[in-house]
């Protein structure tokens, strides 16, 4: 059977495991369980050109030779807006209002909003949160998080080794000029063994996560977790609780069940998914219960993780947790994958299900639509990661880049893993300039 791609400028339609229909100049493929119908708006921060670019990821249905079939285009949509800095790290919506906050780094440290319009396009709404330069002193913002509530953006601090609250109007999701907290974390890790040694020997936030009312920063430098207590009315926090995770591991995200009773960290430099128990009432963490690598045998952290693995070299990036609290992936850097585990026990044990997702470069980060029915991957280059005459470019010499979506099979059975069925089905392809963290909204 002979399968082509069909491209249509910069967009190109990948289709995989399911029926074969050709009709026409077009190839859909009969999708493996219920075919996808929410569309969906994807908004990519870019990691090395400080934007902000839309999106739009499309499910469309057929009926060729009796047979039902789906597939999915990607392509871009609005304005390519900017951000301030030469990095955009992160990417959140306000709980109630139409606007985008985007994180961003050096040399001009600050957090940009964006208001979306009904047809989600989006526009500049504010370049930079006041003050928020003064709060890190320049040093690397990698990470927010906006309350429940809609009043707080809770903001992580990577090189700065500190947390902080700003005020936003929970009615327009405009800044206020203020920064009522910023907290100075202190001290090193209690780890001797190089390389990890060497990027722990000072505080460094790496992202915050939240569960209902309770949020978490999990500190690479200090091998922490520290859990705030926010007060949404004020803008100020408190640490009410601090966990001790494994020496020389370097927690970097985390998520949970959605059952709220365990939380999943994820350890940059350890490589590492553990499984950690949460008291519902409190929200507090208990030691670890299992630990899984996320890579594998052969594979480990190294002084020098390149673009492609050199030396089996790799570490870990990003976690998540699919709706239905049925399987956990994360990401890794260097053997550029994605690892998936069966979150079996009620969210107490994980079952190694493969690595569903390989041919990435660099997924620093990826999310799923909001039913799990679909991840969304960023597949990117970085400079410093290759010699100056091998860095891969695109438009402007900005680095080279790709969205990429995979249908979920959550379904599927570990045996028919085993002879080669798929949990990820590729299904949609697109050039982006070194994208770094995407936010999914379904369309209206």
């Amino acid at each position: 059977v002979v399968v082509s791609l069909v491209h249509s400028l910069n967009v190109v339609m990948m289709l995989s495991r399911g029926v074969w229909v050709l009709t026409g100049l077009a190839v859909v493929r009969a999708w493996p369980t219920t075919p996808l119908t929410t569309d969906y708006r994807l908004y990519v921060a870019s990691c090395g050109t400080a934007q902000l670019q839309p999106l739009l990821l499309s499910f469309g249905t057929s009926n060729a030779s009796g047979v039902a079939s789906a597939s999915a285009t990607l392509s871009p949509f609005g304005n390519i807006v900017p951000t301030v800095g030469t990095a955009s790290k992160w990417v959140v919506s306000h709980p109630h209002q139409d606007v985008l906050y985007t994180v961003n780094s050096a040399p001009e440290d600050g957090v940009s909003a964006f208001s979306v319009g009904s047809n989600g396009q989006t526009s500049v709404l504010t370049l930079a949160l006041p003050n928020v330069t003064n709060m890190t002193a320049g040093f690397g913002l990698v990470h927010l998080q906006p309350s429940p509530g809609g009043h707080t953006l809770v903001i992580a601090g990577y090189g700065s080794g500190t947390v902080a609250a700003a005020r936003i109007d929970g009615s327009t999701g405009h800044f206020f000029n203020s920064i009522p907290q910023v907290h100075q974390f202190n001290g090193t890790s209690a780890c001797k063994m190089m390389p990890a040694a060497a990027r722990q020997t000072a505080p460094h936030p790496h992202s915050v996560a939240r569960f209902e009312d309770s949020y978490y920063v999990s500190d690479l430098g200090l091998d922490k977790v520290s859990q705030l207590s926010v007060d949404d009315t004020t803008g100020t926090f408190t640490i009410v609780h601090t966990l001790e995770v494994e020496t020389c591991s370097g927690p970097r995200h985390m998520t949970f069940h959605p059952s709220g009773k365990f939380a999943y960290i994820l350890h940059e430099m350890g490589n590492t998914v553990a499984v950690h128990p949460r008291d519902v009432t409190t929200g507090y963490l208990s030691a670890a219960v299992k630990t899984y690598s996320t890579l594998p045998v052969g594979w480990g952290y190294c002084a020098n993780v390149t673009l492609h693995g050199t030396g089996n070299c790799s570490k870990a990036a990003e976690v998540r947790v699919t709706a239905s609290g049925g399987t956990l992936f994360a990401s890794n850097r260097g053997h550029n994958s994605i690892v998936a585990f069966k979150i079996a026990d009620a969210g107490a044990r994980l079952e190694l299900l493969g690595w569903p997702a390989t041919g990435l470069v660099w997924p620093r980060g990826f999310e799923l639509t909001p039913d799990s029915t679909a991840l969304v991957a960023m597949s990117n280059s970085q400079p410093g990661l290759l010699a100056p005459e091998e860095y891969p470019r695109v438009d402007n010499d900005d680095w080279a880049g790709s969205v990429v979506v995979y249908a979920v099979d959550e379904a599927i059975e570990v045996l028919a893993l085993s002879n080669g069925g798929t949990l990820l089905t590729e299904v949609a392809r697109l050039d982006v300039a070194n994208p770094c963290s995407v936010h999914i909204e379904p369309m209206a």
